[in-house]
């Protein structure tokens, strides 16, 4: 059950921004060049192979681990930072946000391996666990991005997104059922989906022989509010780990050293 929706054109920032008004997503196609994205991906599973990530959901004598997760991935690689930065980005998320003075709240890394299920639909960070009385605003006022260092494909199921979901209320309990125009969006190392954060995703089951590895970044507006992020201890890093991100991204993570209300 899937929708075909055009694309906004290559290099088409307001085209692009548009799109994520509009339907709640665009998308930048192989927008981190082919060796980086390679060069990253190789980082980041180092990086989960030897510092270790946390599996979602399993009983490792019953079922294989099918789902990990890392956070704040950016101090384990960080070869594709200056990208986070990259004015075609900054472009479309200040466009989006309506603020010139905007700050990184997450960066992930989820990893899906073969025989990982189908998961609920659900929204992105922050609104995940609030109010769905703030979905009832138009206003743009967390993004979500996703930094695909694997292939998305047909075959280990991509990414699940609903198009125009934004504007709804946010989903309830556990429903993983298909819904009419559900869109699985597939890309190579190096494309970059952007989403308004309220949009419905889901994880789509990988019924491929490749896993699907991504660091999914958040942005929002710092116009003093950055002190809210990250959200949680876990997720706080050290000044030589922000001092080791090249600029102009640096100045994205500035608030990340700092300790949580």
């Amino acid at each position: 059950m899937t929708m075909t929706i055009e694309e906004p054109k290559v290099g088409s920032s307001g085209g692009e921004l548009q799109q994520l008004r509009e339907q709640g997503w665009c998308i930048l196609r192989d927008f981190i060049p082919a060796e980086e994205a390679k060069a990253s991906r190789y980082a980041l599973w180092r990086c989960a192979a030897c510092c270790g990530v946390i599996a979602q959901g399993y009983n490792a004598n019953l079922v294989p681990i099918p789902f990990y997760t890392r956070v704040s991935v950016i101090k384990d690689a960080n070869g594709y930072a200056r990208y986070l930065a990259h004015d075609r980005v900054m472009n479309i998320v200040r466009g989006a946000l309506g603020q010139d003075r905007v700050c990184v709240t997450a960066t992930t890394m989820p990893i899906h391996e073969p025989e990982t299920p189908r998961g609920p639909w659900h929204t992105g960070e922050p609104f995940d666990s609030t109010s769905t009385e703030l979905r009832r605003d138009d206003a743009i006022t967390h993004l979500t991005t996703v930094w695909m260092f694997t292939r998305y494909t047909k075959e280990n199921g991509g990414y699940l997104i609903l198009p125009g979901s934004h504007r709804r209320s946010a989903p309830t309990g556990n429903c993983t059922t298909p819904q009419t125009g559900e869109v699985a969006i597939t890309g190579n190392p190096g494309t970059v989906l952007i989403t308004d954060s309220r949009l419905w995703r889901a994880i789509a089951a990988n019924n491929g022989d490749q896993m699907r590895m991504s660091v999914v970044v958040g942005y929002a507006a710092a116009n003093g509010d950055a002190k809210c992020w990250p959200r949680d201890a876990k997720s706080i890093v050290a000044q030589r780990v922000i001092d080791q991100i090249p600029p102009p991204a640096k100045e994205l993570f500035a608030h990340w050293t700092l300790p949580i209300s």
